[in-house]
C-alpha cells in the first residue's frame, strides 16, 4: 500500500471509531491496535523486515510494541514499508547481502 493510501487508510480508520457511540471507543481501539500490533509481529517476522534499509527495518517485536502504543504512526508506516519490501522497492542491508549470496552459492 502506497503511503498516501495507507495514511488515508488510517484516518478511516480513526473517523469511524469516532463515530461509535463514546462507551465503545476505548474497548474496540484497544482491540483493534492490540490485533493490528499482533499481525503486524506475524507479518514482519514473515516478511524479515531487518534484513532491509529502513526506518523500520528492525526486528518484529519493536515493530509491533511501537505499533502499540504509536498506533497512527507506525500502522500507515508499516503498511508502507510492506508494500515497498513486496514490490522490491526497498536495498537489503550488506551484511544479509552476503548471507544470500552463501547461501545460493551452498545450493548450487
Amino acid at each position: 500500500m502506497k503511503l498516501w493510501q495507507a495514511i488515508l487508510l488510517t484516518l478511516i480508520i480513526i473517523a469511524f471509531l469516532y463515530l461509535l457511540p463514546k462507551e465503545l471507543i476505548n474497548p474496540i481501539g484497544t482491540v483493534m491496535v492490540l490485533l493490528s500490533a499482533a499481525w503486524i509481529y506475524k507479518d514482519a517476522e514473515k516478511l524479515n523486515t531487518q534484513r532491509y534499509q529502513s526506518v523500520l527495518g528492525i526486528s518484529p517485536f519493536v515493530i509491533a510494541v511501537c505499533t502499540a502504543f504509536v498506533w497512527p504512526i507506525f500502522f500507515p508506516g508499516y503498511l508502507w514499508l510492506r508494500y515497498r519490501i513486496k514490490n522490491n522497492l526497498l536495498p537489503i542491508r550488506e551484511k544479509y547481502k552476503n548471507n544470500n549470496q552463501n547461501q545460493n552459492n551452498q545450493q548450487l
